[in-house]
């Protein structure tokens, strides 16, 4: 949901066979009461057409039981795909790079010893 104040409007109505259903009544609820991610059971009153209009008819009450829950969608499931393997590939170039520098200072460190070497075999002969 990215509107702050977006709502779930429930409408209950009887089933009938022969004609139209009637509307017995309805309730809006705002999702952001409901975005902590615990379950919540409700009882709500029954409003009719004009939800916050306070009438004098009772419709009755619906139990309601929400709870919140974040789905993935494809797109997003592919932004994901996309962010591990740029992930991937910076830790293969980092290690890369690592392992080039390690390459060096292995390559300077035996330079280094070699020229010792030298240096003492030249002064034993």
């Amino acid at each position: 949901v990215t509107n702050p104040k977006a709502t779930v409007q429930v409408v209950v109505k009887d089933k009938d066979f022969i004609g139209n259903d009637d509307f017995l009544g309805q309730i809006v609820l705002p999702l952001s009461d409901y975005e902590d991610g615990k379950e919540h059971k409700q009882s709500f009153l029954l409003k009719g057409e004009d939800v916050y209009e306070n009438e004098e008819f009772d419709r009755g009450e619906i139990d309601v039981k929400i709870l919140w829950t974040e789905r993935k969608f494809e797109d997003d499931l592919a932004k994901l795909d996309l962010q591990l393997i740029m992930v991937i590939r910076l830790q293969a170039w980092v290690r890369r790079i690592i392992a080039l520098s390690q390459r060096k200072a292995l390559n300077k460190e035996r330079t280094s010893l070699l020229r010792l070497i030298r240096r003492r075999a030249v002064q034993i002969t």
